[in-house]
């Protein structure tokens, strides 16, 4: 089957006129949250002076400040001086740099101990549940959330977790308090899927399909065929006739929605790319701890990849006798790399010092927690650079990015302070 044509789909701009039934209440909810703006970010105008500004797009200014208004980027510049009429924060010892941005997270999920009443990472009963959201279990109290902060992350996709072929939809959230509505960003949703062990031992073992690679891959295919013929009808089904897993799909098939495959050994990651090809899904793909035998085929198919959290390829598939540098050959090749966290290794900054310990550029690991993963969740017109018109997002450190003895210091998400380190820390 060749590419899908892409039509105007009933729920492209998620308007609730044009949808009835279950699906209308989802829609609803999604056009309140993109229509939020961060009415508490503060309208004053603020000057950040510092020692080094690296805008991650645009190279370092040495010294530099980011002027901003009412929570966004108004301009970049080199040197010390200040426009009269702003507040101004002194980093003239410090090195400012766009605020991490993390691809793959189940933050506010599950809680660090596992505890069964406090786990919601994915409803396994079933292998397809893309009607899941996790808005509907994500706490925003968790303090997982403060912590990740602290250590510098502003952006984060919090997905659903991967014991079925599609497990449901993740959302991108802004990490401030304030409740889930003011975390939410309006961005499009990210449908998670799942390829290899996972799903084939998560169900196989309940003796039910799938429990082969060969069985999942044609699983998903039927449902996605339904899908294609639903949005090539260009109108949703019948009043009463609505599936509301097959919207969904469908929803992603037309764009509305990206995808993110898991995807971890090399066949598995050709399937995944297959299965993008055929039906003009978009979006990326996560893990890939094989990626580094694929490179050239992951390059040529143009799809992002987010590694991690294991980045030295010593994890199921082939386990190659001495550790592999991922992430950095994956680089080379031309492939668009991001590194996550998985929300098991909450430090993005450390994460970025092991990719360049297994031989990545370090300007190139410092992309990949920055403008590399707001690409691939489709904000990088927002977030993951320091540029005029993008949002205020931004963090000051004690040292150089990647020194494990630099620290995080102060914290702005839209312009507000939402993270200071005390003296005492």
């Amino acid at each position: 089957m060749g590419p899908v044509r892409r039509r105007r789909w009933a729920c492209r701009d998620w308007s609730a006129a044009r949808v009835s039934g279950p699906w209308r209440a989802f829609v609803l909810a999604a056009v309140t949250i993109a229509a939020m703006s961060s009415e508490d970010a503060s309208a004053q105008r603020v000057a950040v002076v510092a020692k080094t500004v690296n805008t991650i797009s645009h190279g370092s200014l040495s010294p530099g400040v980011v002027l901003i208004a009412d929570g966004k980027i108004e301009e970049v510049r080199a040197g010390t001086e200040t426009p009269p009429g702003y507040s101004v924060i002194d980093a003239s010892d410090r090195i400012v740099m766009p605020g991490l941005v993390d691809a793959h997270t189940h933050y506010g999920l599950r809680n660090v101990h596992l505890t069964p009443g406090r786990f919601d990472m994915a409803e396994s009963s079933q292998p397809f549940t893309p009607q899941a959201d996790v808005r509907d279990a994500l706490d925003p109290d968790d303090p997982v959330f403060d912590k990740v902060r602290g250590l510098g992350a502003t952006t984060l996709l919090v997905l659903p977790g991967s014991s079925n072929l599609v497990s449901g939809l993740g959302w991108v959230l802004k990490n401030r308090d304030g409740g889930l509505d003011r975390m939410l960003i309006g961005s499009r949703p990210v449908l998670k899927m799942a390829l290899g062990m996972n799903p084939k031992s998560a169900h196989g073992r309940r003796e039910r399909s799938p429990k082969t690679r060969m069985g999942s891959s044609a699983m998903l295919r039927a449902r996605f065929e339904e899908a294609a013929r639903l949005v090539r009808q260009g109108e949703p089904r019948q009043a009463g006739e609505v599936d509301r897993e097959l919207e969904v799909l469908a929803a992603a098939v037309a764009g509305e929605a990206l995808v993110h495959i898991h995807a971890v050994r090399a066949d598995d990651i050709l399937t995944a790319l297959r299965l993008m090809r055929s039906y003009g899904l978009e979006g990326s793909l996560g893990h890939v701890y094989e990626g580094y035998l694929v490179a050239d085929e992951i390059a040529r198919s143009g799809v992002p990849v987010v590694v991690g959290p294991k980045l030295d390829g010593w994890y199921r598939g082939r386990n190659p006798p001495r550790p592999v540098d991922v992430s950095g050959r994956l680089g080379k090749a031309g492939v668009e790399v991001s590194i996550m966290t998985d929300s098991y290794v909450p430090d993005l900054f450390l994460q970025a010092c092991f990719a360049v310990h297994l031989g990545m550029e370090e300007e190139e690991a410092l992309r990949a927690i920055t403008l590399n993963p707001a690409r691939a969740i489709g904000l990088a017109d927002r977030v993951g650079s320091l540029e005029p018109g993008k949002d205020a997002d931004l963090i000051v450190l004690d040292g150089e990015p990647l020194a494990l003895s630099t620290n995080v210091v102060r914290v702005l998400i839209e312009g507000e302070t939402v993270y200071e380190r005390a003296a005492t820390e």
